[in-house]
């Protein structure tokens, strides 16, 4: 389970074959709103399940990240 860190966001989960295209967009999203990351680990959930864990330097960032990429059942999302 993802600690309350307000500059850390897990993504979503999905299915390990399809992370490429996921990266992809996160890495687009980040560039086009000027945000780098401070940290970023790939996340085992279960068997063919994978999200990401990106760290941010401020909250604002993080929020932003959030909204966009956020797995909507963590509940310190």
């Amino acid at each position: 389970m993802q600690s309350q860190n307000p500059l850390m966001v897990r993504t979503a989960g999905q299915s390990a074959s399809s992370i490429g295209d996921r990266l992809g967009r996160m890495r687009t999203w980040l560039d086009r709103n000027g945000i780098e990351l401070t940290g970023f680990q790939p996340v085992t959930l279960s068997i063919d399940n994978v999200a990401f864990d990106a760290q941010f330097g401020n909250a604002g960032e993080a929020a932003l990240f959030r909204a966009a990429f956020g797995d909507v059942t963590d509940p310190s999302a």
